[in-house]
């Protein structure tokens, strides 16, 4: 198969808008908290309060709706004569009483709770209120007959938050709720505190129908906007005022800032959404259809459990493809072998053929017939003959991130190749505790060393691991990958196979699925590079690219890679003007992989060669990501341009055809960003790009304080 991007599917086309659609006619009720509940709002009424209120509309023949209800009626321009709608805002277990009464009457209603804010849940808060709700009351309220909507993740206060932070919040709440609860979640109650562009545009991309405003009204699906307040309910509230005042009165017209600020929210245009019924969470898994062998990434269990599960399709260990596969039933990883089988078969029998046919096998009918072949003996084996395993340096950097190194490093231990060695290198040694967290652990050895880097930057750190490495064969690894056992194998058998070999890379994917954020780096542009493998040099195996070789970020990434050592000594290692711990900030791996390349050497992707990589989870922390991305992409451009003027007349040559990939929508770099990616997020990423040539031009001034290390040959050990 070719390049498959994992997160990259776009959502149906669809459209929404700030509506007026109801105008003033249906009042929005707002109960804060029911007596009794403890650590409820001052504003808490009594159940007998909520019961005389409900006789009342019952008495007058008002229809109680839930916020879903309401927006449908309204998108169809069939709103009752006469109707309210009943919302709840109580994060304590006690409204559960209250479904069957409500059915009774044919009431509906909507309880709005905030997900951070649920116990027993993966992303919980530290501090929740006394006698919080669990999932299982969030399940048990929707099987009342409440809808279970959303009033954000951690209710944070838009005027501190970035529209990116903001999409976060939206999108994980929801995400959160429809896995617990396997059905849609379409209202959304906006917090206090939210308002204009960030919230309205946020709302509508995330795939919300409906979005109650206490201070300025409702949006739902439709034309227009209209400002009718959601109205709080406390002890001495006048029912039967508001209903006068709102059912059967004439609608009042949008307030000018209330369509002024719909206008500017949404750009003036349709803005296709998200799917509201389909959760980007995921659980990853790695299943072998001929063996059944499966395994996950995930450290733990997450709660709620994602109700889908992306899996990586193996044959004799080698990945063919990937598929979708259900996880809202109860599954074992032996069960989901088999539903894997069964979803690959399907979707994925072409690559099941050909795999069979390097092995000159002959085609199966049925994927049960799978599992006989699986000890047949695999053409593209990764076995090399232990008599002449090169030894392989195992470079592992890291930086106060002790607990996450050591796990990293019991993975590289359990490698099927065993030749090998592993240097961790400490690039914050004073003070540190890396030697006595590895040492309580059991894992330093002979096999496993530690090396302090004082010169602050990753590429210093990598070459100082390079100066002190014995192998012919240096892999790189970042400090928070789980490798596959396979890994060493299959970037070792490369370079045994074909000596113009000078690097191989390998495929990294999502250890975990669990946020925005890391669907947005995904499709940013992701670390993988398909199933395919793939090689590339200056001769044969040259791309028909027209950018080619200074988009290096197709070979792969330095989270993930090996080099012959003499390769890589010869080139002098990692630029020390570049990465992360320099004013230039990164692409210090993509720097050094076109230099393989354009020296001469073949570069070899391999996607076997797999490990796994925990994106980080906070919003905040991507958008720092990228503008990093942008600094360090500019910076290894201008650093290129000043490195011979061969090159510079090259890269002015195709400097139109760069710019396009760049800039782009529909270009390689920027064709999976689906509309759910936060437009801010590209703004950030080309403010980094402008800012990348002075940083480079400060970073070299402070690399040339540091000194340089001496590459020629490994350090002896002390």
């Amino acid at each position: 198969m070719g390049h498959e991007h994992l997160f990259g599917v776009n959502a149906p086309d669809r459209s929404v808008r700030a509506v007026n659609a109801v105008g003033s006619r249906i009042p929005v009720l707002r109960y804060v908290g029911i007596q009794g509940c403890i650590g409820v709002n001052s504003d808490a009424v009594t159940r007998a309060v909520l019961l005389a209120h409900l006789d009342r509309l019952d008495e007058l023949g008002v229809k109680v709706l839930n916020m879903a209800e309401a927006a449908r009626l309204v998108t169809q321009w069939r709103p009752p004569t006469r109707a309210v709608v009943l919302t709840f805002d109580i994060d304590q277990p006690c409204l559960a009483w209250l479904g069957p009464i409500l059915a009774e009457r044919s009431m509906g209603a909507t309880a709005f709770v905030t997900t951070a804010l649920i116990a027993g849940g993966t992303h919980s808060a530290e501090t929740l209120p006394p006698n919080p709700l669990t999932w299982s009351d969030v399940v048990a309220l929707r099987d009342a007959g409440f809808e279970v909507a959303s009033s954000g993740h951690t209710r944070t206060t838009v005027k501190s938050a970035s529209s990116v932070e903001v999409l976060d919040e939206l999108l994980m709440s929801k995400a959160l709720l429809e896995d617990a609860m396997g059905t849609p979640v379409l209202s959304f109650a906006v917090p206090p505190g939210w308002s204009g562009q960030h919230s309205a545009k946020g709302v509508a991309v995330s795939g919300f129908t409906s979005a109650v405003v206490d201070a300025s009204g409702v949006w739902c699906v439709g034309d227009g906007t209209y400002a009718v307040p959601r109205i709080t309910v406390t002890a001495d509230f006048d029912l039967d005022g508001v209903l006068a005042s709102r059912n059967g009165a004439p609608a009042a017209p949008a307030a000018p800032r209330d369509r002024l600020r719909a206008a500017l929210a949404l750009g003036g245009r349709s803005a296709p959404i998200y799917s509201p019924t389909v959760s980007f969470r995921r659980t990853m898994f790695s299943v072998d259809v001929l063996s059944g062998e499966a395994s996950t990434p995930a450290a733990a269990p997450t709660v709620p459990a994602p109700r889908t599960g992306i899996a990586v399709v193996r044959m004799h260990g080698r990945p063919i493809g990937q598929v979708e596969v259900d996880t809202a039933t109860p599954w074992t990883l032996e069960t989901l072998a088999d539903r894997v089988r069964q979803r690959a078969w399907t979707q994925l029998r072409r690559e099941i053929d050909a795999h069979l046919a390097a092995d000159e096998i002959r085609p199966v009918d049925d994927p049960a017939e799978l599992s006989a072949v699986a000890e047949h003996v695999c053409a593209s084996r990764f076995a090399v003959d232990p008599a002449s395993e090169p030894m392989v340096s195992v470079i592992v950097t890291t930086m106060d991130n002790e607990e996450v190194c050591a796990r990293t490093i019991r993975h590289v231990l359990a490698s099927s190749y065993r030749n090998f060695e592993v240097l961790v290198v400490d690039n914050r040694p004073k003070g540190s505790a890396l030697r006595a967290s590895l040492t309580r652990a059991g894992l330093l050895s002979n096999r496993v060393r530690v090396v302090d880097e004082p010169r602050q930057g990753l590429s210093c750190a990598r070459n100082m691991g390079i100066a002190h490495a014995a192998g012919e064969i240096i892999a790189i690894i970042d400090d928070d990958v789980t490798v596959d056992r396979l890994w060493l194998a299959a970037l070792v058998g490369h370079f045994v196979a074909d000596p113009e070999v000078g690097c191989v890379t390998g495929g990294i994917l999502p250890a975990e699925v669990e946020a925005p954020a890391q669907v947005w780096l995904e499709q940013y542009s992701g670390y993988h590079r398909g199933y395919d493998i793939q090689r590339f040099d200056i001769g044969p195996n040259r791309p028909d690219d027209a950018i080619y070789p200074y988009n290096a970020g197709r070979f792969g990434s330095g989270a993930n890679v090996a080099f012959r050592a003499d390769v890589l000594r010869g080139l002098g290692g990692f630029s020390e003007d570049l990465g992360a711990g320099t004013p230039a900030e990164g692409c210090e791996d993509i720097d050094i992989l076109r230099r393989v390349v354009t020296s001469g050497s073949r570069l070899v992707y391999e996607p076997a060669a797999m490990v796994w990589h925990a994106h980080r989870r906070v919003a905040g922390q991507v958008r720092r990501t990228l503008y990093r991305y942008g600094v360090g992409l500019s910076a290894m451009l201008t650093r290129w341009l000043l490195e011979s003027p061969q090159v510079r007349r090259d890269m002015l040559a195709k400097f139109s055809r760069g710019a396009r990939y760049l800039l782009s929508s529909d270009s390689n770099k920027n064709e999976n960003k689906t509309q759910t990616f936060p437009s801010e997020l590209t703004r950030v990423e080309l403010l980094g790009v402008a800012f990348g040539p002075g940083l480079l031009l400060r970073s070299r001034r402070v690399t040339r304080k540091k000194g340089k290390l001496d590459l020629s040959g490994p350090v002896q050990p002390a």
